[in-house]
């Protein structure tokens, strides 16, 4: 997609990140200090109102300068901004933000918690028509997130998200819920499957989770069926994704990938498969390198020993480097920690810091990271 004015766009989404209301000086001069709280580095009010279109200047932004915003929106830097933008495709984003209606977010949550199919119809069809400004993107998906953790009969409503890819770039992308891929959203993923393309992004991140889901809950025939479906991608088709940048579902894919070879005792294959991280890292950014061991760490007492450590190696490395991956930072030290007799690679004190600096990157996996680091060895 397109956005006219991409700088005034992101400082709409961080407004609504530091749940700041209005639109003035007094508005950036919150933001300029939520900014240097999040980011440790300055920027100026009058620069903020200048990018933001409130001050009068027709100056070009510095280039540093909207990195710093970037990463104050938990993005790498501010091409992976406009790579954000790009990704979403199927929803009309809007530059303004149109008026939040708090009954509406509220009845959104409550309509995933119960069922009611029909409001999240009309809803879903009102966004594919009208647009959806970046407050909302957020704020809706976020309402169907915690809905569905309260929903005990979610079939339904998981049979309606699933078959639109709007409902992707809506709800699962930006609503990855970690603390619940053994349970609704794992069967959303399953649910989800049937209707991408195998050339797609979205084939592996539904049918990596799915793997993982229908090993956990003991669906052995759909597991060897979809296991054996996800290998059959080729080294092509994922040079494609991750030249696209498309990290998250290819490091999934690799994690499930090798998961299930393991289960079936091919642990050369498996481990050729790993030893792709090793291939790939010279082209990624600390942080895509933390997601792809964050990923692969859940399965680290499988991995060959001299490999995982050469893992580990990595997470020293990049640890001091990464700029907004701080949950996949915490799920790997913790993986790895688990795995080893050795000093933890990452502290509980650590953990706990990062979770209480940066609550919104670990708001869907806070749980699991938090009773991973409970069992770490002082």
């Amino acid at each position: 997609m397109i956005i006219p004015e991409p700088e005034k766009f992101l400082i709409r989404m961080l407004l609504h990140r530091y749940k700041i209301s209005g639109y003035d000086y007094n508005s950036m001069t919150k933001l300029a200090a939520h900014i240097r709280e999040a980011t440790g580095n300055s920027i100026s009010v009058n620069t903020l109102t200048r990018i933001a279109g409130i001050r009068s200047d027709n100056r070009n932004s510095y280039r540093h300068t909207l990195d710093l915003l970037a990463n104050a929106a938990v993005l790498y830097n501010y091409d992976h901004y406009l790579h954000f933008l790009k990704q979403k495709t199927e929803i009309r984003l809007l530059s303004d933000a149109d008026t939040v209606q708090p009954f509406m977010v509220e009845y959104t949550q409550k309509a995933a918690a119960s069922g009611d199919i029909r409001f999240l119809k009309e809803l879903l069809n009102h966004i594919e028509k009208s647009g959806c400004s970046v407050d909302n993107l957020f704020l809706l998906s976020a309402a169907l997130g915690k809905g569905l953790r309260k929903n005990k009969s979610p079939r339904q409503v998981i049979q309606l998200l699933s078959r639109s890819r709007l409902t992707f770039e809506l709800f699962f992308e930006n609503h990855v819920d970690r603390d619940y891929f053994n349970s609704y959203y794992g069967a959303c993923m399953a649910e989800a499957s049937k209707y991408v393309q195998e050339s797609d992004h979205l084939f592996l991140f539904t049918n990596s989770i799915a793997l993982f889901y229908e090993k956990k809950i003991g669906q052995q025939s759909s597991y060897l069926k979809r296991g054996k479906k996800l290998l059959a991608v080729t080294e092509k088709q994922i040079d494609a994704l991750l030249e696209k940048r498309w990290i998250y579902p290819v490091a999934r894919w690799l994690a499930a990938g090798s998961d299930y070879l393991y289960t079936k005792r091919e642990n050369q294959k498996a481990n050729q498969l790993i030893e792709k991280i090793l291939e790939y890292s010279p082209s990624l950014t600390p942080d895509e390198r933390m997601i792809f061991l964050s990923e692969t760490s859940e399965i680290a007492h499988q991995i060959h020993t001299p490999l995982r450590h050469e893992l580990q190696k990595i997470f020293v490395e990049n640890k001091p480097e990464v700029l907004v991956e701080f949950d996949s930072l915490c799920n790997a030290g913790l993986n790895f920690s688990a795995s080893e007799k050795a000093p933890p690679l990452i502290t509980s004190k650590e953990v706990k810091n990062l979770t209480l600096r940066y609550p919104y990157q670990f708001a869907m996996c806070r749980s699991s990271i938090l009773k991973k680091a409970s069992k770490l060895t002082p």
